[in-house]
C-alpha cells in the first residue's frame, strides 16, 4: 500500500510480535507523524503495560529485530519507549511510485464502515438564495465525496441506499456527466393532463421527454417500478418501496435514539 505510515505500521507490528511473542494481528504500533523524525511509534507503552514490562525495553527489543532496517535510515528509542523513525529515500521513492501506479493514488478504504451524517447547505426557503449559500453546499458535498471515496457508503438498511441501490427509483441529475452527485431524485408519477372540458387525457402532466432531458434514460424504468409497487398496495399487498416513500416509520428509517424520538414526536 502506497502510504509510508501504513506500510511501516505493518513492519512495526511484525517487529513487536517477534519481540513480545504476541500475535501480530492483536498489536497496534500506534504510528503517528513526528516533528522529531518522519514518524513515531508509541505502541510499546500499551504492550509493556499488557506484559508487565518496561516500555523502553519492549521498544528496544522491537528495534533489535532488525525488521525496520530496510525502510529506515535511523531508528531511535526515546523517552519512556517512543520509537522515532527516519525513512530512507529509497523507501519513500518506492511508496511514491506505488501511489502513482495506483488508480486510487494510494488512498486506502476504511476497514470498518460507520454511519456518518453530514448536514449541510441550509438555504432559507422563505428568502432569496444568494452566492453565500454555495459555500456550505460545496464544503458539505466535498466532505460527502471524500467519505464515500474511502468507503463510507450509505447504510444498506437505510432508506436512501434502498431507494438508490435496491429499488433504483432515485436517480441522479444528468448521470451522463459522470459527476456522481449526492442528491437523487424520485421521478413523479404524474397524473394525466386535463382537456378544456376538464376530462383526463392520455398525456402525463409532466412530459417524459422533459424528465429524461434532466435525468437521462433511467426515468422510465424508475416510473415502471413505482407504478408496479403502487398497484400492489391498491390490491392490498405490502410494498417496502411505498412504505419508504410515504415514510410511515420515518423514525425507524433514520434510526433515531429514544430520546430524540421524544423531542421530535
Amino acid at each position: 500500500m502506497a502510504d509510508p505510515l501504513f506500510t511501516i505500521a505493518g513492519t512495526l507490528r511484525a517487529a513487536f510480535a517477534e519481540a513480545t511473542g504476541l500475535p501480530a494481528e492483536s498489536i497496534d504500533p500506534v504510528v503517528r507523524p513526528s516533528d522529531r523524525a518522519d514518524a513515531q511509534a508509541n505502541g510499546a507503552l500499551a504492550l509493556a503495560k499488557q506484559l508487565g514490562k518496561n516500555p523502553r525495553e519492549v521498544a528496544t527489543a522491537a528495534v533489535a529485530t532488525g525488521l525496520l532496517a530496510e525502510a529506515c535510515s535511523t531508528v531511535e528509542v526515546a523517552g519512556p519507549g517512543f520509537i522515532n523513525l527516519t525513512f530512507k529515500p529509497t523507501f519513500l521513492a518506492t511508496q511514491l511510485a506505488e501511489a502513482a501506479a495506483d488508480p486510487r493514488l494510494g488512498v486506502r478504504s476504511v476497514v470498518q464502515q460507520r454511519t456518518v451524517v453530514v448536514d449541510y447547505s441550509h438555504p432559507n426557503v422563505a428568502k432569496e438564495m444568494h452566492v453565500g449559500h454555495l459555500r456550505t453546499t460545496m464544503i458539505g458535498d466535498s466532505l460527502v465525496r471524500l467519505l464515500r471515496f474511502v468507503g463510507y457508503r450509505d447504510d444498506q438498511e437505510g432508506p436512501i441506499w434502498k431507494l438508490v441501490e435496491k429499488w433504483q427509483v432515485a436517480i441522479p441529475l444528468h448521470p451522463e456527466y459522470g459527476l456522481g452527485p449526492n442528491v437523487f431524485y424520485v421521478p413523479p408519477m404524474s397524473p394525466p393532463k386535463l382537456d378544456e372540458q376538464g376530462r383526463e387525457t392520455t398525456e402525463p402532466r409532466i412530459p417524459l421527454a422533459y424528465l429524461e432531458s434532466l435525468f437521462g434514460p433511467a426515468v422510465q424504468p424508475a416510473l415502471d417500478v413505482l407504478l408496479a409497487e403502487r398497484a400492489k398496495t391498491k390490491r392490498g399487498e405490502t410494498s417496502e418501496l411505498m412504505d419508504l416513500l410515504i415514510a410511515y416509520n420515518w423514525q425507524d428509517n433514520f434510526k433515531l435514539a429514544p430520546q430524540h424520538r421524544e423531542v421530535l414526536t
